[in-house]
């Protein structure tokens, strides 16, 4: 499966899924393409590093003024119908899709810093202040897929992340990064797999999972590798 990453800001989320796929992890799949809307973002650098193609697509033409969101969106579209994208993630993207998701449906993803529905709509730091200031004492992260709302499609898969009474909005963004570059993986192999049924409960669309036959099982050894790798790397335990 072919899959786009649309990523606005460092690409750590992105470079997971990269390393995923490297170390054999995340299978089926190959990370065809970035996006990215913002010049100099790291993800930029590291999709080079990764010798992923890249496309920058701001929402600004050359001589400065802004693109329509018709014509923004309509760039996006074509670069992923050109590369043959079958799957999209977004990854710290910071713009709201409309066309794509009509092009896409059920086949765009995101990551979320919290544990959705709580604190949607919010981005980057301003999700974590947001959680310290209403004295939380849990936060998480949650992978689901893209309607035409903010933060409002089904989900895939939530993570729980202790607050502890120390926290800073850095910290725990930190902390909580560390588990989305875990789940964005595992959230795209369910998908892949054919794991993932959309199913109608009274006028919402929720996801089942199946984890039947030892998948949870075999995802969690294959990803033992990748963490022991990340250990070596990053100093991490």
């Amino acid at each position: 499966m072919r899959l786009a990453v649309l990523a606005s800001g460092g690409g750590s989320i992105f470079q997971s899924i990269v390393d995923h796929v490297r170390l054999g992890v995340l299978q089926g799949v190959e990370v065809t393409l970035l996006v990215c809307n913002r010049p100099g973002a790291g993800a930029l650098e590291r999709a080079r590093k990764s010798g992923v193609k890249s496309l920058l697509i701001t929402s600004r033409r050359d001589d400065g003024s802004k693109k329509s969101k018709a014509v923004f969106e309509s760039e996006i579209i074509g670069a992923l119908k050109e590369h043959g994208i079958d799957l999209i993630f977004l990854a710290g993207w910071d713009k709201i899709l409309d066309a794509t998701v009509d092009e896409y449906p059920y086949r765009i993803m995101n990551s979320h810093p919290s544990l959705l529905p709580a604190f949607s709509g919010l981005y980057g730091l301003d999700v974590h202040r947001a959680v310290l200031d209403r004295g939380c004492k849990i936060s998480g992260c949650t992978v689901h897929y893209v309607d035409k709302g903010v933060d409002t499609g089904p989900i895939i898969l939530q993570r729980a992340v202790p607050v502890s009474e120390y926290e800073t909005p850095e910290t725990l963004a930190g902390k909580v990064k560390a588990v989305e570059q875990l789940l964005a993986p595992m959230a795209i192999q369910l998908h892949v797999d054919g794991r993932v049924s959309l199913v109608n409960k009274g006028q919402s669309i929720v996801t089942h999972i199946d984890y039947s036959g030892g998948w949870l099982e075999g995802w969690r050894e294959r990803q033992q590798h990748y963490l022991e790798v990340r250990g070596e790397v990053y100093g991490e335990g």
